[in-house]
């Protein structure tokens, strides 16, 4: 672990999600059980068994702290504590569930409505992202820097090619390539890379999904916000960000602009069906 990463909460939460992460890999590809829960989405009993492995390593270790999963429900009691472990125990279900390799481990500590310490853990690819706030942002031991593009329309894109391609956009995309994992997560981490220059999502995301990648694409240098280039701010009574874009700082106003345009679009579009 770098030096320059403060030790306490980083340490209990890289040790909970590499144990919480071995167990998802033992599983990967194997039969297990899935079903819906009640708003629709897929889980695992494999999900279920890694947030049990989370919460028992972390709240163990700091019981004072609340908790708030995605595979917990929400009693809101976090709301009255001072830090809070913010998990998601696969992040990308739908990939775990398919053999796919686009999942991680989600662990993130916030107080005030600010991210912390952050750990992101992909057990098949083996690579841990971390972030301290102030103490830069990790993939092991290198150091992470978005990059330095100014060009959105030509970046390179965390994003489905048929999304970029659509027709509602203000200014047409000409991706040099997009990719998009499941996970939301792994989406930031890899703008955070400096590999790829910017994500959006214009679909509901929940703190679970995106507390941990927050603080570690902005250690990198980059920018998550919503569309109109407000800060996120986590462990409110309510979870929901309904429009998220975290890019390289070159690129995110001019992305901002471009979702805040793709809304207008479409919505002007649904009034004039009407």
């Amino acid at each position: 672990m770098p030096e320059d990463l403060a030790p306490e909460d980083l340490e209990v939460a890289i040790a909970a999600a590499h144990k919480g992460g071995a167990l998802a890999a033992e599983h990967f590809g194997t039969d297990f059980k899935s079903w819906k829960k009640d708003g629709g989405d897929p889980v695992t009993e494999i999900d279920l068994a890694v947030n049990a492995i989370l919460e028992e390593t972390l709240r163990g270790a700091r019981p004072s702290y609340g908790w708030l999963s995605e595979e917990t429900k929400d009693d809101q009691s976090r709301l009255s504590a001072q830090r809070v472990w913010v998990v998601d125990p696969i992040d990308g279900t739908r990939a775990f569930m398919k053999g796919r390799a686009e999942f991680c481990v989600s662990i993130a500590c916030v107080e005030a409505g600010e991210v912390l310490t952050a750990v992101l853990y992909d057990p098949i690819a083996k690579a841990t992202y971390t972030a301290s706030k102030g103490g830069g942002a990790w993939l092991g031991e290198s150091r992470l820097q978005v990059s330095e593009t100014s060009d959105a329309l030509t970046s390179r894109l965390v994003l489905e090619e048929d999304f970029a391609r659509h027709r509602l956009w203000p200014q047409p995309w000409q991706p040099a390539s997009c990719i998009r994992p499941n996970s939301m997560a792994l989406r930031l981490a890899f703008v955070a890379t400096g590999e790829h220059d910017l994500t959006l999502a214009v679909s509901a995301k929940q703190d679970w999904d995106i507390a941990a990648a927050d603080l570690i694409l902005r250690e990198a240098g980059g920018r998550i916000t919503d569309e109109h280039g407000g800060a996120l701010r986590y462990n409110k009574a309510s979870t929901r960000h309904p429009v998220l874009v975290g890019a390289a700082p070159g690129v995110h106003d001019f992305t901002c602009a471009q979702v805040r345009g793709l809304i207008q679009n479409y919505q002007a579009e649904q009034a004039a069906q009407q």
